[in-house]
């Protein structure tokens, strides 16, 4: 049976047998002089005020990071988030500080409040032979056979920071009694580049220091300990951001530590590209323990070293 039309017969406009219909273009569908208050998204009077969505401890961590990246000239689109989210704790606590904003005014106060900020992001603070076994392995074995075939080799540290790292190269290869290799540090940091070429660190930077370097090229007053100027006068440091400047080529050994594990994988791809085909062959790239290149023509011969086919092409 069919079911009836409650409203057959009835005109909306009062009148029987009378059709109704509205102009094209007013409110409401046609046939309908109803109020638009009762159709399906109209009402009287202007919209409901958006309230604003209230930022998450997330989302203002990220936008820390991001800005905290951008105040030292460095593209966040390089760089993943989660692992430096994971570090502003450790941010906090090296600049003093209890809050994000703290935090911000306190980088944007000097450079160098911002270089502690940055650094302990990216865990950018070395130390003299950091990795005391990886430094064992290029004095032992690396160091040796690079000085039995090239006459003065070439070694940068890229990412170099405060530096530490290449003086404690340079400290090894005068402990070999060559010629001194052209020494290079680069950072993306002028800051990092002003405290590289001063030498100067806290006598904490010294922990895993063989005590004959500290005695033949450290002197400590102090709680600091200072580079001497026979070492400091053989290297050259320079500004220069990786992921985004062309680099020179022809190194016998490059250092590149605990970049990669912070950029995207994008970024750390064009990174291991660049340092591959700057390195001549035979040549060597040391990196950090929780970095795995993946580079043609090059073997792991040792934890973080790996050294490019002696016939590759350069």
């Amino acid at each position: 049976m069919p079911v009836p039309d409650p409203f057959h017969g009835v005109s909306f406009a009062g009148k029987k047998g009378c059709s109704v219909s509205a102009p094209v273009g007013s409110r409401g569908y046609r046939g309908w002089h109803g109020p638009p208050a009762f159709l399906p998204g109209h009402a009287d009077g202007p919209p409901p005020e958006r309230k604003p969505v209230p930022s998450s401890p997330e989302s203002d961590q990220v936008v820390f990071v991001e800005r905290t990246l951008r105040k030292a000239g460095l593209n966040p689109r390089h760089y993943r988030r989660a692992p430096l989210v994971r570090r502003i704790p450790a941010c906090l606590r090296a600049l003093k500080v209890d809050s994000l904003a703290a935090a911000m005014r306190e980088m944007e106060s000097s450079p160098d409040r911002l270089l502690v900020g940055l650094n302990s992001l990216l865990i950018g603070t070395t130390a003299f032979f950091r990795d005391r076994q990886v430094f064992d392995e290029l004095q032992r074995h690396v160091l040796p056979e690079l000085l039995g075939r090239v006459d003065r080799p070439r070694v940068w540290s890229a990412a170099c920071s405060d530096g530490a790292e290449l003086y404690s190269m340079a400290m090894m290869f005068d402990r070999l009694g060559a010629e001194p290799p052209v020494f290079l540090g680069t950072d993306c940091r002028a800051s990092a580049i002003a405290r590289a070429r001063e030498g100067l660190y806290p006598i904490s930077a010294t922990a895993e220091m063989p005590m004959e370097f500290v005695r033949n090229h450290v002197r400590l007053s102090g709680n600091t300990a200072t580079v001497s100027p026979e070492i400091r006068e053989r290297v050259s440091w320079a500004k220069a951001d990786l992921l985004t400047q062309s680099i020179d080529s022809h190194w016998d050994l490059i250092l590149c530590r605990n970049l990669a594990i912070y950029l995207a994988p994008e970024a750390m791809d064009r990174l291991w590209k660049k340092l591959s085909a700057a390195i001549r062959p035979g040549g060597y790239l040391i990196v950090g323990r929780a970095e795995k290149p993946r580079l043609e023509d090059f073997s792991c011969i040792a934890p973080c070293i790996h050294q490019k086919a002696p016939g590759s092409i350069a």
